[in-house]
């Protein structure tokens, strides 16, 4: 059976290959060729962790969020990369949809909270979607899914 994943950019427990193969998670890939994504994130959390730990956010804290997250977009925007990645699982493992890059974490309770149904799913896969992940990856040669049909294309 199929399962899809829609994984945030900054997740620390998924693992990808970066530009050299070596396995890393999505947030050291974007801490080291994406900084001012991983910086934004970085205020996020902060954001975050400055209320009550029990307590609803404030509306101060609410529109920092708000803030952060249109930057985050403008951001993502501008380098031309999506924010989340797309994954996909099936009898010969979880890979990305695209680029056909492995996705792995250290146990599999990090992929599967990560799961969503087919629809949710192919609201995030597009035209667009499909470029912006070839310029996150940055990969030479990548996989091309289409339409059941699997070709390598070069870049």
């Amino acid at each position: 059976m199929t399962k899809y994943y829609v994984i945030p950019l900054m997740d620390s427990n998924i693992l990808i290959p970066d530009r050299e193969g070596k396995n890393i998670s999505i947030s050291e890939y974007v801490k080291k060729y994406y900084p001012r994504l991983a910086q934004l994130e970085e205020e996020r959390i902060s954001i975050i962790y400055s209320g009550v730990y029990d307590a609803p956010f404030t509306a101060k804290q609410q529109e920092e969020l708000k803030n952060n997250a249109l930057q985050k977009e403008e951001v993502a925007h501008e380098l031309g990369i999506p924010l989340q990645i797309l994954a996909v699982s099936d009898d010969d493992g979880t890979y990305e949809v695209v680029t056909h890059s492995r996705v792995s974490s250290e146990t599999c309770i990090f992929l599967d909270v990560r799961e969503q149904p087919k629809n949710i799913y192919l609201t995030y896969y597009n035209g667009e979607y499909i470029r912006k992940v070839e310029r996150f990856m940055k990969r030479k040669d990548f996989i091309v899914i289409r339409s059941g049909m699997q070709k390598t294309m070069k870049r």
